[in-house]
């Protein structure tokens, strides 16, 4: 299988995953790249399925060197799975389409207290609870 294959295998079960939760009324936060416009529009689909709110948080790194360190030091640990080298980054670049649609962007060299600030403001001041063994977001 190629890469390109096994990433829209592991889209597709993020699909499936989050149709899941909203089937089951919860809350799906989808984590991804998203890179391409087909997996933008079959989730805003499976929003407007479900009659769920959409929201688009695009975070960057502004800072080309502080985001290849941080890449090289991420240790994920997820079995079988290989860490993320600097050229895949480079690669999924090459490909990528710009969101056209209303998003927040996310500088990841601002403050972690003001990007959740920010999200949550976004998101329409949902209660976020910062405790996760006390709960969901």
């Amino acid at each position: 299988m190629t890469r390109g294959q096994l990433g829209m295998v592991g889209y597709s079960q993020l699909t499936t995953l989050a149709r899941r939760q909203l089937e089951l009324g919860q809350t799906a936060i989808l984590d991804s790249v998203a890179g391409l416009t087909p997996i933008r529009e079959s989730w805003r689909t499976l929003c407007k399925d479900f009659q769920c709110d959409w929201f688009v948080i695009e975070c960057i790194c502004s800072d080309e060197r502080v985001h290849r360190e941080r890449l090289m030091q991420r240790q994920r640990g997820i079995p079988g799975w290989p860490e993320l080298e600097w050229s895949e980054v480079e690669r999924v670049r090459s490909y990528f389409i710009p969101w056209s649609e209303e998003r927040l962007v996310l500088d990841s060299m601002d403050s972690l207290d003001t990007n959740v600030s920010r999200a949550i403001a976004y998101a329409g001041g949902l209660e976020v609870n910062a405790d996760p063994l006390d709960g969901a977001l």
